[in-house]
């Protein structure tokens, strides 16, 4: 059914790839070949490997089919969210924003539902990169991180509506399945058992190079007694506990799909090859992950959310250290967002858990499901407008970054180059005045996102967003504008996330709105204009509202 390859990836042994075989069929498009721990040396032994030794053509080429795949699947899924049938252009356009998102300013769903792995995942295929380079620079795996752990997901070359996809799930066909609470009941333990005793059952038998049928049958019967307990158990469940032990249900089924007799083989050789062994490094798991055609699936539990965050830092650095590139689009424009990549040390300013770094009104300011939270109520108004200011220094020449989300009943903002008001004069703690990202649920002129407002000063609404301006003899002058009203509407997110990038170099101040440059200003006011001081957010007087910020990270420029 299958022909069999000589795959080791990463210049692990002297066997050249053979790129012709691919096959335009889900079950055809699996690549198998010999064992990845052939000869005992391992995914990624390069103190063993030699450089001349690899067909460099063959795997720039399979590489590269790799990167084709994934690029039609963003291209894919950005005209699914769309809504509609777009142009090819277009449909680029979306799919090189969504990369620029993912590597620049990923969020944390973005990592945890694998995207942002995903991408990271692709880029490090990069075939310019040395041998020696990913020996010396090998970036090692989070404590803990074993491939049985990790819910991988294959996807064929094309991509339709039916997506054809299979799941590698190993922990959830063996013998110590990871059981939600709802079946650690006396009433699951006859199913459980039964369940894991028929699955290992098949999962042995396969490694060993047989297949029994019957066994399989066994699995699914195992599978339809633990719908009917469920059932039976929470017949009269009020709080979601069915809900949850139905799903979970799924994805084992979802699981067991790797023994249908389309994949049986590629069933066998994961097994065989990962019964024995695990990834150590980043290296290994990228190895395995590309040859057999894998992507992330989503975090489905708190120990594979932890598991996608800690496995994020890692990938990022060993992308860091390699020194790869992002992936680019042929047909998208360039994406306007600063240098167009991340850059390698940026400094964190919210851990996702506390505000232990950041300084504002309790009553008003928390921390929900990972993000900054500031809302004010009829209960709990904003006696003036208020801040949360982040409390370990100033900003000079700087960059920042950051997502944010609030409603269209009132505004927000970023403080930055500011200046906390601590006199008698202010109504509250937390009074900051100086520059602001003005942020507002609305992408209609004058009133949007991403423009400079002068708070608590004299210069209101300084520079606007499509403008090219500098401030001069005590008004603004306006070079030129680049940006429309039906541009930005393009760009902004109404209700949603959006991510801005705020740099600001000398006199120099940028504001760009996922992705794109929406604002240059410089300040050549001799008095009024701010060189350094403190970064803070912004809850507004007046009507209730709420306004939410997560992954807010800063570089200092020099």
């Amino acid at each position: 059914m299958y022909r069999r390859m000589s795959l080791i990836v990463f210049a692990v042994t002297q066997i050249a790839i053979d790129p012709s075989v691919y096959a335009q069929t889900a079950e055809g498009d699996i690549l198998r070949g010999k064992g990845v721990f052939a000869a005992g040396v391992g995914w990624y032994n390069l103190n063993s490997a030699k450089g001349n030794a690899i067909n460099v053509r063959a795997m720039r080429n399979y590489n590269e089919e790799v990167r084709l795949n994934y690029i039609n699947r963003v291209k894919f899924y950005a005209e699914k969210k769309a809504g509609r049938k777009v142009t090819q252009e277009e449909a680029a356009k979306r799919a090189q924003q969504r990369i620029a998102e993912l590597r620049n300013n990923p969020s944390i769903d973005d990592i945890r539902n694998g995207d942002a792995l995903n991408l990271l995942a692709v880029m490090l295929t990069d075939p310019d990169v040395k041998q020696q380079d990913w020996y010396q620079s090998a970036v090692p795996l989070p404590d803990k991180a074993t491939l049985k752990d990790i819910v991988f997901q294959y996807y064929p070359n094309k991509m339709s509506d039916k997506d054809v996809r299979v799941d590698i799930a190993l922990s959830r066909i063996s013998k110590n399945v990871d059981w939600p609470l709802v079946f650690k009941t006396e009433s699951f333990a006859d199913e459980r058992a039964a369940y894991e005793n028929a699955v290992s059952k098949v999962r042995g038998t396969v490694i060993m190079n047989r297949f029994d049928p019957n066994e399989i049958t066994i699995v699914d019967k195992c599978l339809e007694k633990l719908t009917e307990e469920i059932q039976k158990t929470y017949a009269n469940d009020k709080r979601g506990f069915k809900a949850t032990a139905l799903a979970f249900q799924a994805e084992l089924k979802s699981a067991t799909k790797l023994f249908d007799g389309a994949v049986l083989d590629y069933a066998k050789d994961i097994l065989q090859e990962t019964n024995e062994y695990d990834a150590k490094s980043v290296g290994e798991l990228m190895a395995f992950m590309l040859r057999y055609r894998l992507f992330f699936a989503p975090a489905d539990s708190p120990r594979s959310t932890d598991l996608y965050d800690k496995l994020f830092k890692a990938m990022d650095e060993q992308a860091t250290k390699l020194g790869v590139k992002t992936i680019a689009i042929d047909g998208a424009e360039k994406v306007d967002s600063s240098d167009g990549k991340i850059p390698s040390d940026l400094k964190t300013l919210f851990n996702g858990k506390d505000l232990t770094e950041w300084d504002g009104d309790p009553i008003l300011w928390s921390v929900k499901e990972g993000v900054i939270h500031g809302e004010t109520t009829e209960q709990n108004p904003a006696k003036g407008n208020t801040f949360i200011i982040w409390k370990d220094g100033v900003v000079k020449d700087f960059e920042l970054r950051l997502s944010f989300r609030c409603n269209a009943t009132n505004n927000s903002g970023i403080q930055y180059r500011s200046k906390h008001i601590t006199d008698a004069s202010v109504k509250n703690k937390w009074v900051v005045r100086g520059y602001q990202h003005e942020l507002r649920n609305e992408d209609k002129f004058p009133n949007t996102s991403s423009f400079i407002y002068d708070e608590g000063g004299k210069r209101g609404r300084i520079c606007m967003v499509g403008e090219k301006a500098y401030w001069s003899g005590g008004k603004k002058v306006i070079e030129s504008t680049f940006l429309d009203e039906a541009g930005f509407q393009k760009l902004m997110k109404v209700d949603d996330w959006n991510d801005v990038v705020i740099i600001g170099k000398g006199k120099n101040i940028k504001h760009y709105l996922n992705g794109k440059l929406v604002l240059d200003f410089t300040d050549n006011d001799p008095q009024l204009a701010l060189s350094e001081g403190v970064l803070a957010l912004q809850l507004h007087a007046g009507k209730p509202m709420w306004a939410e910020f997560k992954n807010i990270r800063l570089k200092e420029l020099k």
